[in-house]
């Protein structure tokens, strides 16, 4: 049965399907970076990145740490004229020094990009000035961020990155090496059992 049968069928009322990763049929390649990513708590890659699918559904089988979702430039370089790496927060919560320098890396970022592309769009400088005032009131408010920051040099993406990276706890860090440590069990893990019905 090929992919699209197969979810045509689970889309029918009543049908349940057990699904199971199974950690012995992983190559080591996928499967430590997944681990690296569970660890760190930082999702890179794109939508058909095998490595990320799979930390994903370990991660989405618990109630999950903090994590950090990233599209970065291409390596060792910024972005062309008018695109943006994006770096997203989901379920932080920052200090207010740490969400401070965040937005002083992202103003850096942004004078940086208006000096080496002069013709920088306005669109893309009010998407900078949007994101600036939900971190002010992210920094005032100490409420989790849950939302995209932007940034058109790599070299601010991987700094900010750290910085809240830095902020997890330990809990929240053993947490991380708990998820990770699945993958290396010979037990089969357990995704999901319904059609989203």
């Amino acid at each position: 049965m090929d992919v699209w049968s197969t979810a045509r069928l689970l889309k029918t009322p009543g049908v349940d399907a057990d699904v199971y990763v199974s950690p012995s049929t992983i190559s080591n390649r996928t499967k430590r970076g997944a681990q690296r990513m569970l660890r760190d708590g930082v999702y890179q890659g794109g939508w058909y990145s095998n490595t990320r699918r799979l930390a994903v559904l370990v991660r989405d089988t618990a109630k999950y740490p903090p994590f950090i979702t990233s599209n970065r430039l291409r390596p060792g370089g910024s972005s062309q004229q008018y695109y943006a790496g994006t770096v997203a927060l989901h379920n932080y919560e920052v200090p207010i020094e740490v969400a401070s320098e965040v937005i002083e890396l992202m103003r850096a970022d942004l004078a940086v990009h208006r000096l080496t592309n002069p013709v920088a769009t306005q669109s893309r400088n009010s998407s900078f000035n949007r994101q600036t005032q939900i971190l002010e009131k992210w920094d005032a408010e100490k409420t989790p961020f849950d939302d995209k920051i932007f940034f058109f040099q790599d070299d601010y993406a991987i700094q900010a990155i750290d910085l809240i990276k830095a902020t997890r706890t330990p809990a929240q860090i053993e947490q991380a090496e708990e998820l990770a440590a699945r993958l290396d069990s010979a037990d089969r893990i357990y995704i999901t059992n319904c059609n989203g019905e």
